[in-house]
């Protein structure tokens, strides 16, 4: 189950939500048993994490970096189906955790490291695939992360970025996240990265219709955690419908897929990963 066979091996393991709620869960056998019926029941990374999973299924690279990784879940979720993993934090506190959890549940093919994505440059550990999900629209140079995407992305390789898409609905919701702005258009976001080389392959909507009905159900669920855990099944069976939902300009999600020519690879100096502290 998405993220949750992984982290009902470790004893406890922290969740930050995007409007700055977190949770320590502290695992015990319902708990356990919990994660491996639902994964963790968060609406919002969930619908993403299909999308993004998917288009993996689709790309089949072997060597993976998460970056922008937060607590790890999907370091973690990805190593544990046998890719070759690598996280990159900004915040040192977090990539000392997602140490941790490497370590417990014995996942060799994962690392984590601290980096910075607005101080690109190349790096000589390039990845078949790249995954960015949710971490441009709180950079303020998104320039300079596209950079460094480019440059931890190998020639032919796959770079799947997450981001908001302007909308009313992302206009309502952002104050209550970090962002540095609202969020992207398709347009938008496929210029910043075309800029860098990137040869855009498609985008996708989500949060059309029936995820932002399912999205906002569930949130309105975060403090009965009990029900939210049992409404998790019909509420994202209700997100998936979005696939009947054409393309609208209410969407509040794009997901874009792109591949790095040699344009979006030239070296720069130095490593985007170990970044001094």
């Amino acid at each position: 189950m998405v993220f949750g066979n992984v982290l009902s091996r470790l004893a406890e393991f922290r969740l930050d939500a995007a409007d700055g709620q977190a949770a320590i869960v502290r695992n015990t056998a319902v708990t356990r048993a919990a994660l491996k019926l639902i994964g963790v029941p968060h609406m919002g990374l969930r619908i993403r994490a299909s999308l993004v999973i998917a288009e993996l299924r689709r790309a089949r690279p072997i060597s993976i970096v998460d970056a922008g990784s937060g607590n790890g879940l999907y370091t973690l979720e990805l190593a544990a189906r046998g890719f070759e993993v690598r996280g990159i934090e900004l915040d040192a506190e977090k990539v000392a955790r997602v140490q941790a959890y490497i370590a417990e549940a014995s996942l060799c093919n994962a690392s984590v490291e601290r980096g910075d994505l607005t101080q690109p440059t190349a790096s000589n550990r390039q990845a078949d695939a790249v995954i960015c999900s949710d971490v441009l629209e709180h950079i303020d140079d998104d320039r300079m992360a596209a950079k460094a995407l480019a440059a931890l992305t190998r020639s032919g390789g796959t770079l799947l970025v997450t981001v908001p898409r302007v909308s009313p609905f992302a206009a309502r919701v952002e104050n209550s996240f970090d962002h540095v702005r609202v969020g992207y258009t398709e347009q938008q976001l496929r210029e910043l990265l075309e800029s860098q080389g990137f040869r855009v392959l498609r985008t996708k909507q989500f949060f059309k219709f029936f995820g932002r009905v399912a999205w906002a159900l569930d949130r309105r669920l975060r403090n009965i955690p009990a029900l939210r855990a049992i409404l998790f099944w019909p509420l994202f069976a209700l997100a998936k419908a979005d696939v009947l939902v054409p393309e609208n300009k209410n969407a509040g999600g794009i997901l874009l897929v792109a591949r790095a020519t040699d344009d979006a690879v030239t070296p720069l100096k130095g490593s985007v990963g170990n970044q001094p502290r």
